[in-house]
């Protein structure tokens, strides 16, 4: 099936190469909002790292403070926070999350960039178009790697990216119009 695609209001375009530069940019449009969701919950993965860790230790440090004093009830309670941050960290493990939430983002990024230069540099060059098929499999199966060893995107922080992206988060000032305010 050939990509339709109108130009500029003359003409309708209808090849294989405009077919290669869509799927180019739909892959572009998709690992931006992987990457941007992926960032996301990297951020709140290290919040909740750093809050539950200086929660626990502070918890830790109090109960050293208090052991002499004759507040047993306060030791016992600051100890049972201790505990109870340590079984969170253990079980949740935020910062692996954190660390590969970033990752995948990084992954994702490289892949948007590896897409945009695809389609806005490597499509406009009289480049075969079997060749240029080749390459955007290549550039498709990274994606579909990425999609399947990646963790989830939480819904929250896909909704979260989404609205970044609708807000020109992702978008580099080159490609902005010349009337549109940088962020």
């Amino acid at each position: 099936m050939q990509a339709r695609r109108w130009n500029g209001g003359n003409n309708l375009l209808a090849d294989s190469k405009a077919a290669i530069i869509d799927e180019a940019k739909r892959i572009e449009e998709d690992t931006t909002h992987s990457y941007k969701g992926h960032y996301e919950a990297a951020t709140a993965w290290r919040r909740v790292n750093l809050s539950v860790g200086l929660a626990g230790a502070l918890a830790g440090a109090l109960a050293a403070v208090f052991t002499l004093s004759p507040l047993n009830w306060l030791v016992v309670l600051l100890a049972v926070l201790v505990s109870a941050s340590s079984a969170v960290m253990a079980f949740l493990n935020p910062s692996r999350t954190a660390e590969l939430h970033q990752r995948a983002g990084a992954e994702y990024s490289a892949l948007r960039n590896r897409a945009r230069i695809f389609h806005t540099v490597d499509c406009r060059r009289s480049a075969a178009e079997e060749e240029l098929a080749t390459h955007l499999k290549a550039i498709s199966e990274q994606r579909n790697e990425l999609n399947q060893r990646s963790l989830q995107i939480p819904r929250w922080a896909y909704k979260r990216a989404l609205k970044g992206v609708k807000q020109g988060e992702a978008t580099y000032a080159v490609d902005r119009a010349p009337d549109q305010s940088t962020p």
